[in-house]
Formats: structure tokens, C-alpha cells, sequence
């Protein structure tokens, strides 16, 4: 039996109160979906049909599935007579186009992530019920045609009407075209204030030769420009660099721009001995037997390329790299998303975004606030002429395509660029790193079952990450002695009280100025090492 969350139930209620026949559901990452859709599928009088693109999906989503369930994957010849079908998308769509499966017989079809359009063959004739799911509902979909100026006529190639030339314009596709109305839930933000998500500290670490980067007919950055910015040797050095600056000892994904890229980054990890996996399209180890090893891995680093940005829940990752840039919103949100998710197994009050590729200057933060009802209405109904589409950018606040700034659609500005300083660039870091509380402390220990002595070790630990995430000089240090002394102290005395007041073992008899001396100890050997 499923028990939904209050914001996962008002979001049902919303679902179950429209009128249309078509839905689009924006659930943030880490809200449940699936949690939410299996639960309306539970619920729901009728058969039903579930689309996924991932075995893991499909995985998941049957586990909560409490009505009579069928497959439908490449294994399954046949179709299941269950009342919830749960299938791939593409075995589903060769089923129908055999006529082996006929979707009329369906009441309600649900698709989760909906942002890949590959779902679309499957249900476009469909008349019933449509809900679907995502995190993000944009999509860098375009489509180019000719208009005439004169009488407004749309061709499908160039030509002649009204004995003038067409003009060709490009047209940015929404979602709405297939899902209707959207209903929006919980916001990011909300679920890190709910303890449901883990907020993000981000580091912009811009490579200096991002200007390279040209967009091409899609709308996202090119492959040929990708490769003159990330496939050199000063790139994979500035990968490895950041990581030993700002990861060293976490559980890291990094996001490579492609194959040649990644590969290179691996070989240069692997010789400095570091615990790191690799997975793409052309790789033959087990893409499941990767996944199994990372999770088990506290260390490990799992190199990849457009592939674990849905669908992947390991949820003690604590930095996420973003070594290539995208002009999508949503690749952007569920590449940095993976790092957001709750989890006992280790102390995680925040994860690390590193972007090399200037991404926050494009979409600020993960956690910021998003009007995705702006973006996901927006059909781009004000055509843009196309001379090149180099000359054209993607705002970074609507994505409307648009020849400059002040946007024209949504009246975003420009964002400010970040200007590299050297090879390895310092760290801007967007949002403080709060500091230590007792109950967070105290809570995790608990549940770990740590002795006192473990809680301060964590403490000091804790104290250390902020200075380096803050990347505070030996300078700064010195110049501020007395008034980061007195901080620490504020930050200490709080959490030794709370300790020695609570069950755990250890030894009370340890002093306040035993703890200092721990904490100022990790502190004085980390500068004397810098």
C-alpha cells in the first residue's frame, strides 16, 4: 500500500480533478513520480498502460504495482492480460505495428519522461486518457519551414508564392502539442526546505575557450565545437585538476561531452590510481554491473556520456562534474539533479556541482525556481527568421530563440560570463555553505550508531569543507585569525553540549577546549599541507 507525502497527494488531487483528457505532470526530481503514478495506477478503474525507456524504470515501476501486472519487453512475446501493462517503448510500438497489441483496448496511458519524445509514435492516434511525467517539460525539439511574407503561407521546402521568394523560419516545439494542459507540483526548493532533497553548493569553473561553442540546427552546441573546447589535453588536465581540488574522496558523476573526451579523462584517471568506471553507447562491460559497482563504491567515480541522467538512483553521490556545456534546460536539470537525492547511508547536508562548462551561467542554480507554465505554453508562436542559426541563441531563462538580449519573449538579461583566470579556475561558489547544526549532527550519528568521539571527528570534517569549499587562503586565514577563532568556537560549543546531553557512548569526560583542539588540529594540518 502506497502512502503518499501531502504535496504527492495534492498533486493526485490535482491530476484527478482536470477536466481535459491530456496532462502533462511537472514533478521535480526527488518528488516520487514514480511514487505518484503507480499510486493513480493503483487506484484507477480501468487498464492501464505505463511507457518507460529503461529497464531500471521499468524495474522500479513494477515493484509498486499492487494490481494484477504484465511486461511487456523484448522477452515477452505475448501480451499479458494483467490490468496495469508496464512496457518499453519501443517493444510496445513494434507490438502495435504487428498488430499483436491493440492500444484502443487501453483506458489510461501513463509516460514517464515525457521530455524524450521517442513516446510520441506510440500514442499519437490514441483517444483515452494521457498522463505524462517529467521533471522538466521542455524539450530542444525545432522544426524549420518556409512562410511567405505576403500571405503567410507555410511550405515545406523553399519555393515560390505570391512571386517572391519564402522566408525560412524555425519554430521551437513544446510538449503541449502532444500532453495538454500542465499541472505543475512540488517546486525544488520546497523539497530541499521539506528535508526531501539535498541542497546543492556550486562551483563555476568555466574553461577559458567557451566562446568556441557554436549551436547548430538542433539548437544545442555542436559536436565539432564541442570537440575544440573538450577533447585537448589542457581540458582532461583541468577535469582531473578540479576533481582533486574540490572531490577528492566523494562519490562523483562526471558528464563528458563524448566518447573521445571520456575515454581520455578515464585513461588519466586510471594512471593517477584513482577508483573510476566508464560507460557510453560503445562500451562493453554491463551497463547494470557499472551501476552495481558505483553503488557499492563510497570512492568511486563513474564517467559516463548521455547516459544516467534519468532513472538512476544511487543516492550517496555527493559531487556532480559537468565537463561539457548544453544549451538544454532539462539535460541541465537532470544531469545535476543526480546528486540531490536524501540518504542515510552517509553524512550528505549537501553535493557538489562542478560546472566546466558554463551551464550556471546559462540556468543559474539547480535549486532556483523555474516557471516552467511560461516555458511549457510557449510554443515559440513569434517565428524566428533564420539567416544562420549560429547567429541565434537560446535564452537562458524561457529558452525562446532569440537574436539578443533584453529577451523578447520573457525580458530575461544577459547573464553575466565568467572570465577563466588560469588553466584551473577559481571557484565561484554561488551559495554559502551553511554551517554545523546540532540536531543534523546528532541525528546522523544516531542513526549510524557513532560513539561521541565519531561525532566530533565528523564535526571537524564538516568545519574543514566549508573553509575549502569557501576556498579561504592561508592569507585570508591569517589576516582573519581572531574572528574565524570566535566562529568555530560559535559553531562547536552548540554541538558539544547537544552530544554530551545525548545517549551515545563515548567518553564526557573529553573538555569543550578537547573538542576545539580536534577541530583547529584538522584545520592547521590541512594549510600546512596546501
Amino acid at each position: 500500500m502506497i502512502k503518499l507525502r501531502d504535496y504527492q497527494e495534492n498533486l493526485v488531487n490535482q491530476i484527478n480533478a482536470s477536466t481535459t483528457a491530456r496532462n502533462c505532470i511537472q514533478s521535480s526530481t526527488g518528488s516520487g513520480k514514480t511514487i505518484i503514478f503507480s499510486y493513480l495506477a493503483n487506484n484507477y478503474k480501468g487498464r492501464i498502460l505505463i511507457l518507460v525507456n529503461r529497464t531500471e524504470l521499468l524495474e522500479q515501476t513494477a515493484k509498486n504495482i499492487t494490481r494484477t501486472k504484465s511486461l511487456i519487453t523484448a522477452k515477452t512475446k505475448t501480451i499479458g492480460k494483467g490490468e496495469v501493462l508496464i512496457g518499453m517503448v519501443e517493444t510496445v510500438n513494434n507490438r502495435i505495428k504487428k498488430g499483436v497489441f491493440d492500444i484502443d483496448n487501453i483506458d489510461l496511458i501513463i509516460v514517464d519522461e515525457i521530455q524524450n519524445l521517442q513516446f510520441v509514435k506510440v500514442f499519437n492516434e490514441f483517444k483515452g486518457r494521457l498522463l505524462g511525467f517529467t521533471a522538466t517539460p521542455v524539450t530542444m525539439k525545432t522544426e524549420s519551414y518556409y512562410k511567405c511574407k505576403y500571405c503567410g503561407e507555410k511550405h515545406a521546402t523553399e519555393s515560390i508564392c505570391c512571386g517572391k521568394d519564402t522566408q525560412k523560419y524555425t519554430l521551437k516545439v513544446s510538449l503541449k502539442r502532444w500532453y495538454g494542459d500542465l499541472i505543475q507540483g512540488v517546486k525544488i526548493s520546497e523539497l530541499i526546505d521539506l528535508g526531501f532533497l539535498t541542497p546543492v553548493h556550486n562551483l563555476s569553473c568555466d574553461l577559458p575557450n567557451l566562446d568556441k561553442l557554436q549551436t547548430d540546427a538542433s539548437g544545442e552546441y555542436s559536436k565539432k565545437s564541442q570537440d575544440e573546447v573538450f577533447n585537448n589535453l589542457a581540458s582532461t588536465e583541468n577535469l582531473l585538476a578540479n576533481y582533486e581540488e574540490h572531490c577528492l574522496d566523494k562519490k562523483t558523476m562526471v558528464f563528458n561531452s563524448n566518447i573521445e573526451a571520456n575515454d581520455e579523462a578515464y585513461k588519466m584517471f586510471k594512471m593517477k590510481g584513482y577508483n573510476v568506471r566508464s560507460y557510453h553507447s560503445k562500451s562493453k562491460e554491463s551497463r547494470k554491473d557499472v551501476v552495481e559497482w558505483f553503488r557499492d563504491t563510497p570512492n568511486g567515480i563513474l564517467m559516463s556520456v548521455g547516459v544516467f541522467t534519468t532513472g538512476f538512483d544511487v543516492d550517496d553521490v555527493e559531487a556532480i562534474i559537468l565537463n561539457k556545456a548544453t544549451q538544454s534546460l532539462s539535460l541541465y536539470h537532470q544531469m545535476v539533479g543526480r546528486g540531490g537525492r536524501i540518504t542515510d547511508k552517509i553524512f550528505k547536508p549537501f553535493f557538489l556541482c562542478v560546472d566546466l562548462g558554463g551551464n550556471l551561467g546559462r540556468f543559474g542554480s539547480w535549486s532556483d525556481n523555474v516557471d516552467w507554465d511560461t516555458i511549457y505554453n510557449n510554443e515559440k508562436e513569434k517565428k524566428t527568421r533564420i539567416r544562420e542559426l549560429e547567429d541565434f541563441i537560446v535564452c537562458h531563462n524561457c529558452d525562446s530563440l532569440i537574436e539578443s538580449y533584453d529577451c523578447e519573449v520573457c525580458g530575461a538579461k544577459e547573464p553575466t560570463k565568467r572570465k577563466a583566470k588560469s588553466k584551473i579556475v577559481i571557484a565561484e561558489q554561488v551559495k554559502e555553505m551553511p554551517p554545523p547544526t546540532p540536531n543534523s549532527i546528532l541525528r546522523y550519528s544516531e542513526a549510524k550508531g557513532l560513539n561521541i568521539n565519531d561525532a566530533k571527528n565528523l564535526t571537524a570534517n564538516y568545519i574543514l569543507d566549508m573553509f575549502i569549499f569557501a576556498n579561504t587562503s592561508l592569507e585570508n586565514v591569517k589576516a582573519n585569525k581572531v574572528y574565524l577563532t570566535d566562529k568555530i568556537k560559535s559553531f562547536i560549543k552548540p554541538i558539544y553540549f547537544a552530544l554530551h546531553g545525548s545517549t551515545l557512548e563515548g567518553n564526557r569526560k573529553r573538555t569543550i577546549k578537547d573538542f576545539e583542539k580536534k577541530v583547529f588540529n584538522k584545520l592547521n594540518k590541512y594549510y600546512e599541507n596546501k
